[in-house]
This record gives structure tokens, sequence and C-alpha cells, in this order.
């Protein structure tokens, strides 16, 4: 053991540019990995929507859903499929075993997809984004601070101006549109004047499908030149539409206008938002599975500007949610921890060793050990939020423990041996230790290895903890065994040294007393026992909750009206709730958002059902006292409720 210390300590150097290396790495490793505010803890899915429009919820079921099911049901790795047929979509959520690649399954599910037999005129099924139920990033809504334009244009604008330039931006997986209204060319047929000509419905749909194309033709030599053949015939105007011919009769061409009145109208919707009283025209940006939300963000608003410049004057983004905003509460919260912790050990440190440079090597054994862990989390795919980094924290003082027995073995030897080569003391101190030190650090990690062994939502959520632990007592027993006996023989100086006055102060007091405490070690054992009892007894008082609470400054409140309830009343009640709110606490609330029913993405909320976001005033702290206070008033102001 000694001559592989030795070892060590003639190859200094080359140890001293290992572990620079590797912090190098560890640092990059630090930059790189996704970032959030908690551990993602949703299952592993792919989920099917069908938009039939105007179809029941039991014709969908029988002609969209079940086939669908069915087809699903022997991929491999299903542990669940669940589904909901509504009016006018079919929405399927098929489950998966966590052990398998998402592209993989996504691959799969199209093939089998495709072998599904829909009745034509009855939707086409699609995949919902790959991303999961921590996937929202980014809320925000169009402002059109001079009110020039409808809501109709303002659907238009971010169909295709925000949401393609969003779209483009690296591990954003989807813009969803919700509010609003979506434009839409009107054919209002006229019963009498359809008998009148004896036309159709059929021939009028087929005339209007048939017209609305654009086809190629080849191309034609002429006079040693080669001119391209295009059939352009996709509708330019409504004139186009009412021009549209169905058929000749009497040798008089019948048209859409002789048949119909056509016009702009508005698409039948199933949701709307509404911000501060108002209807407002919402986006929400879903990152890629797998990504890190902080970038997409990050590369999210510097891609604001050139959707500035794409909207017209007085239209602009107003965000009214960033993910970010509790991403970097939660890890700053857990840095501050890290920081505290470690300036904490390094004070101690000093006031025991009473020696700059033995300290130095400790303190600096933390950052190398946490930049190892740091480095092995981004090879595990382990993300930095509050659960995997409250682990780097519970093991901050444990991290230093081995550093610490080897330092000061090797302080100790060096001032008992003056005269004696300095590397053979260093060697012959850290083989004294190593053992214990190895043992040591390895049964604290051994410890947290059982947490591994959840499965579930519990192992989601603590596995990545204990992983954390585990990988920082690795690395501060390779810097502990590797790098501090190379360290100590560089700096920690040979002969006597001044001792701690604190330790020596402490060794008096407590010499006596652990010379007494032996004497009665009966006593000492009842009392310990009768403590742990006591102890025990008010820990099974204790409260308990299953995950930490965040204060994110919002309240989010889940309204469902009665079944059946319309859009347009749940609108309605929904500004009213928000202008109660903004009156009745002026100071506490800073915006009300409303998400009435759902958007046209394949989701499943009906109109009677809405969530309202508070945004607090951050100067606000009892957020629990107004949320109590906030919902009685709300059941005694509306009935609805």
């Amino acid at each position: 053991m000694n001559k592989f210390f030795a070892l060590l300590i003639q190859y200094k150097f080359l140890i001293i540019a290992l572990f620079i290396a590797i912090s190098g790495f560890g640092y990059k490793a630090y930059q790189d990995i996704p970032v959030d505010a908690f551990p993602d803890i949703t299952p592993k899915q792919v989920v099917i929507y069908t938009e039939s429009s105007g179809n029941s919820a039991e014709d969908i079921e029988k002609l969209i859903t079940y086939p669908i099911e069915a087809a699903m049901s022997g991929l491999p790795g299903v542990k669940m499929i669940l589904s909901n047929s509504i009016f006018g979509l079919s929405y399927v959520s098929i489950f998966f075993e966590d052990e398998y690649d998402t592209y993989l399954l996504r691959q799969l599910v199209t093939e089998r997809l495709n072998t599904v037999d829909i009745p034509k005129g009855w939707g086409t099924p699609v995949m919902g984004p790959n991303t999961t139920g921590l996937g929202q990033v980014l809320w925000y809504a169009l402002k059109d601070e001079k009110h020039t334009y409808t809501s109709s244009q303002l659907r238009q604008m971010h169909e295709y101006a925000v949401t393609p330039l969003f779209k483009s931006v690296d591990g954003v997986e989807e813009v969803i549109s919700w509010g609003g209204y979506e434009k839409q060319y009107e054919v209002l047929i006229d019963p009498v004047r359809l008998q009148n000509v004896d036309v159709t419905y059929n021939e009028i749909i087929q005339a209007l499908e048939k017209s609305n194309q654009s086809v190629g033709g080849q191309y034609l030599e002429f006079n040693r030149e080669q001119y391209l053949i295009r059939g352009h015939g996709l509708y330019q105007s409504m004139d186009d539409i009412r021009n549209t011919v169905i058929r000749t009769k009497d040798a008089k061409a019948v048209t859409i206008a002789d048949v119909a009145t056509v016009q702009e109208g508005k698409a039948p919707r199933f949701g709307a938002v509404s911000v501060d009283g108002k209807e407002r025209v919402f986006g929400m940006v879903l990152q890629r599975s797998g990504t890190n939300a902080a970038k997409v963000v990050e590369k999210l608003k510097e891609k604001m500007s050139v959707v500035d410049a794409a909207l017209p004057e007085g239209v602009s983004i107003d965000i009214i949610y960033d993910r970010t905003e509790i991403t970097h509460k939660a890890v700053s919260t857990m840095t501050s921890a890290l920081l505290t912790g470690s300036v904490l050990v390094a004070i101690v440190l000093f006031l025991f060793l009473f020696e700059l440079r033995s300290a130095f090597i400790v303190i600096l054994s933390l950052p190398i050990s946490l930049l190892i862990a740091f480095l092995m989390m981004q090879q595990y795919g382990i993300s930095a939020n509050l659960m995997s980094l409250s682990g780097l924290a519970i093991a901050i003082g444990m991290i230093v423990d081995g550093t610490i027995v080897v330092v000061e073995n090797s302080f100790r030897l060096l001032q008992e041996n003056p005269t004696a080569s300095r590397a053979e003391v260093i060697a012959q101190a850290t083989a004294e230790v190593a053992k214990p030190v190895l043992f040591a650090l390895l049964i604290i990690a051994v410890v947290f290895i059982p947490l591994l062994s959840l499965e579930g939502l519990a192992g989601k959520l603590y596995s990545p903890m204990a992983l954390d632990i585990v990988f920082v007592m690795l690395g501060s027993l390779a810097v502990a065994l590797l790098l501090v006996p190379v360290l100590s023989y560089m700096m920690l100086k040979q002969g006597n040294q001044t001792h701690s006055p604190l330790m020596s102060a402490i060794k008096s007091f407590y010499t006596p007393l652990l010379v007494l405490a032996l004497k009665h070690a009966k006593k000492i054992i009842s009392i310990t026992f009768l403590i742990f009892f006591v102890l025990a007894a008010l820990l099974s008082q204790q409260g308990r909750e299953f995950m930490p609470k965040l204060n994110e400054e919002t309240i989010m409140y889940r309204v469902i009206a009665i079944p059946g309830t319309a859009l347009t009343q749940s609108v309605e009640n929904a500004q009213a709730i928000e202008n109660f709110i903004l009156k009745t606490y002026p100071k506490e609330v800073l915006s009300v958002l409303s998400m009435i029913g759902r958007s046209e993405k394949g989701e499943t909320a009906q109109p009677n059902y809405m969530e309202v976001l508070l945004t607090l005033n951050p100067e606000f702290k009892e957020i629990p006292a107004l949320d109590k206070e906030m919902t009685k008033k709300l059941k005694e102001k509306f009935n609805f409720l």
C-alpha cells in the first residue's frame, strides 16, 4: 500500500493534470445537464388524438377509439391504455414501461397506426407531441395595444407568424394556439334555391373539392423552347368560391352563387382564454422530451426579437408564465445551500486544524468531488433539480470526511517526523488510514443504495437523490486517496506547527467528560435509549408530505361548472371571476389568467371546465391564508362554482 501512494507522489504532476481534466469535464457537464425544478416523474406514454368534427362521443368510441385501442394493445412494453371519447374528439393514451426508448415507441405506434381502419370522413389519427407532463415551458398572449385587430386576425398572426418561428427553436416540440377564432370561409346553402336548380349537397361538396386544386401538366416544346404547364386552381378570394361551377344545366352553368351565400366566418371553437377580464389569443410552448428547459426558454427569448419584427406595429408578445423562474429559484436555493455549507465547513476546518494549508486542501476537495458527481450525473441522464441537488446538499459534510482523515494523519506524522523523507511520511500516513477511509465512505454510499430499488413514482423522485449521494461519495473517495496525498506532499510543512487553541480547549473539556461517561456507562446507555424512544414518539406526530411545496407566487383554481354549460357562458363566468379577484385583491394579485375548455390540439376538457391562474405580488408572502380567504369569497359570490 505504501508503494502505491509513493508512486502517486512520484507522478504528482500527472495526478494533478488528471484531476484538472476531470474537473474541466465536470464543469462542462454542470453547464450541459438539464435544469428543472423537479425530476420528470411522468410515465412514458404516447398520445393519439383524432379530431372528428361534429360526431357524437358514442360513435367516436365505436368507430375510432376502440379500433385504435385494439391495434395498440399488442405493442411491446404496454402497461396500460386509457382513452376518452368526447364530442368531436377521440383521445387515447398508451403507457409503456420506462426502460423503452421514446423514439422506438413512437415508431412502433406509427406502424400500428397505419393499420387502423377509420371510416372516411371521420378524421385522421395523429400522434401527440413528444413531450411530458412537465413540458410546458412558456405561456404567452398576443397583446394588441391599439385594439385595431379582431380576435380572428390575431389568431392568424399567431398561427402563421409566431408559431413557425417558435417551432424552429431547438428543443421546441409543439406550439399550441388557444383562444381567439380560426378564420374560415362558409358556404351557406339555400335549400329552396338548391331545389330549383336540382343540385344535391354532394355535388356542391365535390365541386368545391375539385375546383380548389393545383395540378401539373409536364411541359411542351415549341420553337426550340420548353414551356412548363401548370394548372393553378387554388381559391384566391371569395369570388372564386362563388364562381365555382357545380354543373351545367340547359347550356347554363350552375355556380355556387346560384345556390348559396359565401361569407367569411369563424370556425367552431372548444375553448377560450381570458386575461384580466378580456379574451386573448394565447400560446403555449412545449419542450421536447429530454431537453433542457432552461436552455429552451433562453433560446425562445432570443427569438423574441425576430417574432416582434414579424408582427405588425402595436402587436407584441406578453409573457405570462416562464418555467425558468421557478427552476432558477429551486436551483439557486440548492446552490446557496451548497455554498453556505462549503463556507461553514471551511470555517470549522480552519478553527480545528488552525492551519491554512490543511484547510485549503480539504476545502479544495469539495468542488472537485461535486464536479465528479456532475460528470456522472450527465452520464446517467440525471437532471439538476431540487431532489437531485438535495442529495449533494445532504452529503456536503460527508464529502470531506475522508480528506480530513488523510490530511490530519499526514499533518500529525509530518510533525512527529521532522527529518524523515516527506514522500515516505505522506505515503505511510495515507496507507494507515486508507482502509478506514475506504470502508467509511463506501458504507455511507451503501446506506442510500436501497433507495434505488424503489419503483414507480417514488423511484423517479428519490433515485436521483440516492445516485447523486453515491456519485459524490465515490468522487470524494477518489479525491481523498488519489489527489490529497499529492497535495499534502506539495503543501504541508514538516516539523512542529502551532496547535489549534480551540482543539486544545475542547480536549481539556472533553477528556474528563469522557472518563465520567465511561464510569457510568450503563446510565449513559439507558438515557440514550430513553431519548431515542421519546424522539421516535415525537417523530410519529410530525406532519408528512410527499413532495416539498414550492412558492411559485401563484395560485391556481380549477373551476367546474354544471355539465352542458356553453362556452360563451363559461367565458362570461371566467371574466366575472377575474374582475372580482382584481377588484377585491388589487395589492395581492397582479394578473389573472383563465383557460376555458380545450385547445384544438387534443385536450379533453369540456367547456364547463376552466383553470384560473393568479399571479401574485412577489412582496406578498401569506399565500395559504389568501388562498383560503379567496376560495371562501368566490364560493359565496358565484353560485356556479
